[in-house]
């Protein structure tokens, strides 16, 4: 999408989405630094999923759930694009999510693993 701020083109955006600077504060440290109010607001949007994208992870490590490596930067990337992405991950971020994740790790729990076949197959 060519009206995103990428956040992987400036590491000081990166320190940033990992900053405590909020509202006023982050818009101004923002607007010192580009070169419009439209690039401020963007650049504050892609701040701000990626630090709800950054909170989803966290969960994610603490529950134990294993993604794929590269998991963060494909699902920004995919969220930047989509509110209703955007409003998954705050679903999720509710405990709403967390819950559901919680049933389907318990349902698989119940089920015993497949049998092996005693019959080898070259």
């Amino acid at each position: 999408m060519a009206d995103r701020i990428d956040l992987k083109d400036a590491d000081w955006l990166t320190d940033l989405a990992a900053g405590q600077e909020v509202g006023a504060e982050l818009r101004a440290t923002l607007a010192s630094r580009l070169e419009s109010a439209e690039q401020v607001e963007r650049a504050a949007n892609e701040i701000d999923v990626a630090r709800r994208i950054q909170v989803l992870m966290q969960k994610l490590r603490e529950a134990e759930v294993e993604v794929p490596e590269d998991f963060e930067v494909r699902l920004m990337e995919r969220v930047a694009g989509d509110q209703t992405m955007l409003e998954m991950v705050e679903l999720y971020m509710t405990g709403f999510g967390g819950a559901l994740v919680e049933l389907i790790n318990a349902l698989f729990s119940f089920l015993a693993p497949a049998p092996q076949s005693q019959f080898r197959t070259s």
